[in-house]
């Protein structure tokens, strides 16, 4: 029940009396060759995932997840989100440093189910609006950027951070 959630979550933060960021979300993607949104068992296949996502990876953080798709390619996916109060001690929690042990976890996870990993993930990370500007070939600004480097970082011109700045 999501406003349960909600309730508990904020009693948690009240009890820790933490301020601040008071949630975090994960998400965990699948590939619609593997759950399909047109099969109502690949929808619970997913949420249980999400339940053995959270309960290896946030042991002790409160987590609710939620199943659903997209609106785009229509892939089934969960979100996870987190309370930032730990239970046990109340420290917040600081997801910059475990990234790559959740998706190693959610991976190990996936492939004991029998579903496939993926193997190429992306070096940049792009934000649903940001691929959806990009698929109408619209301005997207970290794009540019990222050229703009990319094209200063092949010049062999530019050897140091000083004829970098000229």
């Amino acid at each position: 029940n999501p406003k349960f959630a909600v309730k508990q979550m904020s009693a948690t933060r009240k009890a820790w009396q933490t301020q601040g960021k008071q949630v975090t979300r994960v998400i965990q993607s699948f590939p619609s060759s593997d759950l399909s949104a047109a099969n109502p068992d690949a929808w619970v296949k997913a949420n249980h995932m999400g339940l053995e996502l959270a309960q290896q990876a946030f042991k002790d953080y409160q987590v609710a997840i939620y199943t659903h798709i997209d609106g785009v390619g229509h892939k089934i996916h969960n979100h996870l989100v987190i309370n930032m109060p730990n239970l046990k001690t109340g420290k917040k929690y600081h997801a910059y440093r475990d990234w790559e042990k959740i998706a190693a976890i959610s991976n190990a996870i996936t492939q004991a189910h029998g579903y496939s990993v993926p193997h190429n993930q992306a070096l940049e990370r792009r934000t649903m609006a940001e691929r959806q500007l990009a698929n109408k070939q619209a301005y997207v600004w970290k794009d540019d950027l990222r050229q703009r480097i990319d094209a200063v970082m092949q010049d062999p011109s530019v050897s140091s951070f000083k004829t970098f700045s000229e």
